[in-house]
């Protein structure tokens, strides 16, 4: 296990790869084990590849919340688990688009009986994506 930190995707920014592009759709947590479990859901599409084209979606799963790090917004505000107000992720609620980017420190998941316990909550919750560990 590692400890990481890990900063929020742009949630609905398109971003471009060589042959398409993705885009975050929300930042979700999942109680496991009495602990959360962050994850990015989200789309991919391949659009021009030499060997065809594709879209789908995933579900990227970064770690166990640790806690949130210091942050800014876009203006270079301080976040507000900085001002003393409760973070989404002290809520146990998903982030959804919002002005500047948050940082949270998080433990990488390395055993794979939890990896796959997690994987099959969350086909159940997100069905069709693919699922993808840090």
């Amino acid at each position: 296990m590692a400890r990481v930190k890990y900063v929020l995707d742009a949630v609905s920014r398109e971003t471009t790869a060589p042959a398409g592009y993705y885009v975050p759709r929300e930042e979700g947590f999942l109680d496991y084990q009495d602990r959360k479990v962050l994850y990015t859901l989200g789309d991919v599409c391949i659009e021009t590849s030499c060997c065809g084209t594709g879209s789908w979606s995933y579900v990227r799963v970064h770690g166990y919340l640790v806690g949130e790090a210091a942050s800014q917004d876009e203006q270079g505000t301080p976040s507000q688990a900085e001002q003393g107000a409760p973070s989404q992720a002290e809520q146990g609620t998903p982030s959804q688009a919002e002005p500047g980017r948050r940082c949270f420190e998080i433990d990488t998941i390395e055993d794979l009986a939890d990896r796959v316990a997690i994987c099959r909550q969350l086909m159940e919750k997100h069905p069709g994506a693919r699922v993808e560990f840090r």
